[in-house]
């Protein structure tokens, strides 16, 4: 299947997370970014794909940039070992469930995730979506796409992150570039 919500960004951008990447930084207005050495950043920000009436996904963008200007939380990564794209099939299926508080007409439907091809066959819709990065080292690093919309998960928590990758499948930045001919 091909991806249908892929990460938005250049090789360049990517190879730079590989070689270069040093840290993540959160400013107070809520901004993201990948440290690089030489006083470089990478912007990640949260884009949409509408895959289908009331099925959208939510995949990650990367912008290289210089340092942000202003208060940031840094988080240093000691030893950047390997960083991976985390990819996740999204569904949606048929709901009967009458939550309270729910707004909208029926059709109702429910969208999840699975690993990619293990997706129900009750599913009307999927979506291979590149939602997140996974860097591993001294102290591991996850980054997703949350399923609020527009929101970013950054966690270094070992059982969140287990969690999240034992319901994805992982791509090696080398690999993701050539498979979707980034430039």
């Amino acid at each position: 299947m091909a991806i249908k919500a892929p990460l938005r960004v250049t090789a360049a951008t990517l190879l730079s997370l590989e070689r270069d990447l040093i840290g993540f930084a959160h400013t107070g207005d809520g901004e993201c970014y990948f440290i690089l050495s030489g006083d470089r950043a990478v912007r990640v920000t949260i884009v949409e794909t509408d895959v289908a009436p009331k099925f959208e996904c939510f995949s990650l963008a990367l912008e290289m940039l210089g340092m942000p200007t202003g208060p940031m939380s840094p988080f240093l990564l000691p030893s950047v070992k390997n960083v991976s794209v985390l990819l996740r099939e999204e569904y949606v299926e048929p709901s009967d469930d009458d939550h309270p508080g729910l707004v909208g007409a029926k059709p109702r439907f429910n969208q999840t995730g699975a690993k990619p091809g293990h997706v129900p066959k009750t599913a009307i819709e999927s979506c291979l979506v590149a939602y997140g990065l996974l860097i591993e080292g001294g102290s591991d690093l996850l980054i997703a796409a949350d399923w609020f919309p527009y929101n970013i998960e950054v966690t270094t928590d070992s059982e969140r992150i287990t969690a999240l990758v034992d319901d994805s499948d992982r791509m090696s930045i080398s690999r993701y570039i050539q498979q979707h001919e980034l430039e």
